[in-house]
């Protein structure tokens, strides 16, 4: 069986296989999910790192403000930063490995058989199942950077409304007294020293909440793609009979139409060969008699364009026929 070809919808000469040729390394690789990989693992480095040092900093500006000098649960919340970072790669790498064994004539090797074929369905769902809860989860996370990032900003705005730092200028946050009651006995009014350290961690803080939240951002468009590309794969494994089955279609197709050409082919040939020469018609004979009663043979011996000179000389000049 060949293939057609587009520009003048002839044969040509490379042959359509009834399964498909094996791919190589770079036809095997998952391009899309490969890219999902790359923008979690960014996007949890961004997060990780960024979220750190924010809350670092936030935790030693809530310090001053308040007036308390220590937190006990502080290291723990260190450590949630870790364990949420290396978890997520990990799941990353779960998803990424699902797409190899997916992807090209990886999934024709290892998910050959109908057993496979199955495991391969589960893992798929799985992974679709795992990608869902992961982009909800991280769908909060960026909801509680994006707050952050905007209680940040109003602290920024209030910052810049202020002139000069002393004793005057001050930034009354006593509204919120009544949530901090059971462990602070502060004023919750800062003014001169106090104010000043407080706009400076907000100035860099605020930086930093950003980038956790592009970071957060990142990690959901990834995982948005690892469930775009789980359900393609899902797709390629379930209908993965009928593709086969729809080559075999075409190549049984090709074969016929390939020995009907060859069949005409030998038939043609078969009647040029016992074809009879062709008879000279009647009209042929009478022209070639014609030309041969026309024709006017000279005697052996004589020159034609002799003959015909002496002829005229004798005709035109008298003088061979005088007597003397």
């Amino acid at each position: 069986m060949y293939r057609r070809n587009s520009h003048d919808m002839g044969l040509i000469d490379e042959p359509l296989p009834t399964f498909p040729t094996k791919d190589g390394c770079i036809a095997r690789v998952p391009y899309a999910s490969v890219m999902a990989f790359v923008m979690c693992v960014i996007g949890v480095i961004l997060f990780a790192i960024t979220m750190v040092w924010s809350f670092n900093a936030s935790i030693e500006q809530a310090k001053r403000a308040l007036e308390i000098e220590n937190i006990p649960w502080l290291d723990k919340v260190y450590l949630s930063f870790i364990i949420v970072a290396v978890l997520m790669i990990i799941m990353a790498l779960f998803l990424l490995c699902i797409a190899v064994l997916s992807t090209g004539s990886t999934r024709e090797e290892v998910y050959g058989h109908s057993n496979a074929r199955r495991g391969g369905r589960a893992s798929c769902v799985m992974g679709l199942i795992v990608a869902y809860v992961l982009n909800i989860l991280w769908m909060l996370v960026l909801s509680v950077t994006a707050i952050l990032s905007f209680i940040y900003y109003i602290f920024s705005g209030l910052c810049a409304s202020l002139t000069v730092y002393n004793e005057t200028n001050c930034l009354d946050f006593s509204l919120f007294k009544p949530f901090v009651k059971d462990f602070s006995v502060a004023s919750l009014v800062l003014c001169g020293g106090k104010v000043q350290q407080f706009c400076a961690s907000t100035n860099t803080v605020i930086t930093w909440y950003v980038v956790g939240f592009v970071g957060s951002m990142i990690i959901c468009l990834g995982l948005t793609q690892f469930l775009a590309t789980n359900a393609a794969n899902y797709a390629h494994l379930n209908n993965e009979n009928r593709y086969i089955e729809l080559k075999e279609v075409m190549y049984n197709e090709g074969m016929s139409a390939d020995r009907e050409l060859s069949m005409r082919t030998t038939v043609s040939r078969v009647t040029e060969m016992k074809r009879p020469p062709q008879v000279p018609s009647r009209g042929y004979e009478t022209s070639v008699n014609r030309s041969r009663t026309t024709t006017h043979e000279t005697p052996n011996g004589h020159n034609v364009r002799r003959n015909s000179y002496q002829r005229s000389l004798h005709e035109l000049n008298g003088w061979a026929d005088t007597q003397y």
